[in-house]
């Protein structure tokens, strides 16, 4: 299977809050922050990210971050939280 079939695999196996949350991660926000503006428990947030590492095959938040920007799930931006 080719990479951008798998990608798009991928993509589709991440739930609504997997995305956001990957998303929250590539804009630079924290942990900490980002279980405050989701009103969630941080536990939470990390078994979400946890479970976004399995679903794209990595390994690390850079590895994710750069899968999001890749595949068109986040923008880079200059300025984290925004």
């Amino acid at each position: 299977m080719g990479t951008s079939k798998r990608n798009k695999r991928a993509a589709k196996a991440l739930t609504m809050r997997e995305e956001e949350i990957l998303q929250l991660l590539a804009s630079g926000l924290e942990i900490s922050l980002i279980k405050e503006r989701l009103a969630i428990r941080a536990n939470t947030v990390k078994k979400h990210i946890e479970d976004t590492y399995r679903k794209l095959a990595v390994h690390s938040r850079y590895q994710a971050v750069a899968w999001a920007w890749k595949n068109g799930l986040a923008e880079k931006s200059s300025k984290p939280g925004k």
